[in-house]
């Protein structure tokens, strides 16, 4: 008997409303494993700028001394891996439109579930699996990875920027 046989088997016994959590978990493990985000991650991974904002906020994020805004800066619900506080501010002063689309989207993250909303949010797979996208306009993406206390900010740039 094949595992897949054995958990059929196991579920014929179980009650209808534990099948149903059993379907929703192997959702769940299904969207986990599948790399139906592939194409996202690995248009990241080839992203040299990004790829090296990440490296640094594993570092950072690893060691728990990333960046905390203030609350006058930012909701200190989000951390600020790496270099990407400063990119942060100089969005600011360089692309206000994308600025604000980044405000935008931190703050819905914040009050909401940072797996669904605004940006288009991709889970990563292979080397970046933990971390999400989300679209800040056709060619910026920032990369990020939350737990029930806080968003990590690991990248904040152009997904398609020039090699």
């Amino acid at each position: 008997m094949n595992t897949a046989e054995l958990i059929y088997q196991k579920s014929q016994n179980l009650p209808e409303p534990i099948v149903i959590e059993l379907l929703h978990y192997l959702e769940f493990l299904e969207s986990k494993y599948t790399p139906q985000n592939a194409q996202e991650t690995l248009a990241i991974l080839q992203n040299p700028s990004l790829m090296a904002q990440i490296k640094t906020s594993e570092k950072t994020f690893a060691a728990k001394t990333g960046f905390v805004p203030t609350e006058e800066q930012l909701n200190a619900l989000t951390r600020f891996e790496g270099n990407t506080w400063q990119i942060y501010e100089e969005l600011r002063e360089k692309n206000k439109a994308l600025h604000k689309s980044l405000c935008k989207i931190l703050k819905e993250m914040q009050r909401n579930n940072p797996e669904s909303g605004t940006g288009k949010p991709e889970r990563l797979c292979y080397e970046l699996s933990g971390l999400w996208s989300r679209r800040l306009s056709d060619k910026d993406r920032l990369i990020y990875r939350f737990d029930d206390e806080r968003i990590y900010i690991f990248a904040i740039g152009g997904h398609y920027d020039d090699k």
